[in-house]
């Protein structure tokens, strides 16, 4: 067991066992879990790392998947405003 001290901020230095254990780098997002009476911790999932581990056949655009979220966010909202405007 691993015992750390909480800063007045909130803050505790993630022991380098556990950070090792979660492959945990500086800068790195970790994520916490309640169950029950205990807090778990893992290291976050970055949508950005992911990207290498996925084969496709076009290479990967985020402009392109911003302004493909844009014109669904437009879509989805003209209807819901359409619907709206009939009642």
């Amino acid at each position: 067991m691993h015992t750390t001290t909480v800063t007045q901020k909130g803050q505790v230095t993630i022991p380098i066992s556990i950070r090792k254990a979660l492959r945990v780098k500086p800068g790195q997002k970790v994520s916490f879990e309640k169950k029950k009476e205990q807090i778990i911790i893992k290291s976050a999932i970055d949508f950005f790392s992911l990207k290498e581990s996925i084969k496709t056949k076009r290479p990967f655009d985020i402009k392109a998947m911003d302004k493909a979220a844009e014109k669904l966010v437009i879509t989805e909202n003209a209807k819901k405003q359409t619907k709206n405007n009939r009642y």
